[in-house]
């Protein structure tokens, strides 16, 4: 039996969006990684807000010009996916049932992004993993949703090579692991995909 105190309840979302004559679906697919630099002066965006925003992420260039600021890394694109949450229960009442109290969210990509001269696609991990406490981490759909976590996390990277040299790969297998019982909402970043996907260093940030 549920406890009767309506005032208790704040901040409900409209629910008008249930109500459509057919369901509305959301693509899946993740395209990119990123992890943004923690820094006290950051972000000190250089572009205003998409209209209608007041978070500067909304505006594709903001993510170009934080990559040529050297506040943002971001892989290729690679073949992603985030996997259903796992939850710590807890009893913390006697006269009550155990209450979610903990949750991992995994975000699982394999980065078949390869560099056969330098192997810097080596580097890149060992920086991640060498940095982690620094970065905060985040990902992009295919369908230009940005999801960018502020909380503790955790990656695990490692090479794999395919046993078949004529048809097989070598790739990076990776698992970043986010501490949260909360999911993260995305923000619709129109043309980001595009803009990532078209950065140059040589081009975007002193072009």
């Amino acid at each position: 039996m549920s406890i009767c105190k309506p005032s208790c309840i704040t901040g409900a979302p409209p629910v008008g969006y249930v109500n459509n004559c057919n369901i509305t679906t959301r693509s899946g697919g993740i395209s990119r990684l990123v992890w943004i630099v923690c820094s006290p002066n950051f972000p000190a965006f250089q572009y205003a807000p998409a209209a209608g925003s007041t978070n500067g992420w909304t505006n594709y260039k903001n993510w170009e010009w934080a990559l040529c600021q050297g506040l943002m890394y971001m892989t290729g694109d690679v073949l992603g996916n985030q996997d259903a949450a796992s939850f710590t229960k807890k009893k913390i009442s006697s006269c009550g049932p155990e209450e979610t109290i903990a949750g991992t969210q995994p975000v699982i990509w394999q980065d078949y992004n390869a560099d056969d001269t330098n192997f810097f696609d080596f580097d890149f991990y060992a920086f991640i993993k060498s940095n982690k406490r620094f970065l905060k981490f985040g990902y992009v759909s295919c369908g230009d949703l940005a999801y960018l976590y502020d909380g503790l996390w955790d990656i695990e990277s490692s090479p794999v090579i395919e046993q078949d040299g004529i048809t097989g790969n070598t790739y990076h297998q990776n698992t970043v692991t986010m501490s949260t019982v909360e999911s993260v909402k995305p923000i619709k970043v129109t043309g980001l995909l595009d803009a990532l996907s078209a950065f140059s260093t040589s081009t975007t940030c002193y072009g």
